[in-house]
């Protein structure tokens, strides 16, 4: 193999690796806020996308990009996520007594801890 081949594939390698690299930090979740229920016991962690957090919109349209909701516990017990279509849907989680639930979104029951929810 020349040496000009052989440079170029090193390149062409070098760019697709940085091509990934940057697609997966761009897609990372960055958490965009998080709120507790009432007893405090769980808690409810809002993401979205890093490559929507640096683009423009409307002004007071901040929180309609997509993202994801999950529900955690003080321990540490993960009891599921469900993606918004946009990260406003998030802040109506209403609190049971088995659990919470999101019109339109999706329900978490806290007897049951699995990554996929109900």
């Amino acid at each position: 193999m020349s040496g000009c081949l052989k440079r170029l594939i090193i390149g062409i390698t070098a760019l697709f690796g940085l091509g990934v690299g940057l697609i997966i930090v761009l897609f990372w979740p960055v958490e965009q806020t998080r709120y507790s229920d009432p007893t405090g016991n769980y808690e409810v962690v809002i993401t979205s996308p890093l490559i929507f957090s640096g683009m423009p919109g409307m002004p007071g349209q901040g929180s309609a990009r997509p993202g994801e909701i999950s529900i955690c516990d003080r321990e540490g017990n993960f009891y599921g996520s469900h993606p918004l279509e946009m990260l406003q849907n998030g802040y109506a989680a209403e609190w049971t007594d088995t659990g919470a639930s999101l019109p339109f979104v999706g329900e978490w029951t806290f007897d049951e801890k699995s990554g996929s929810p109900e």
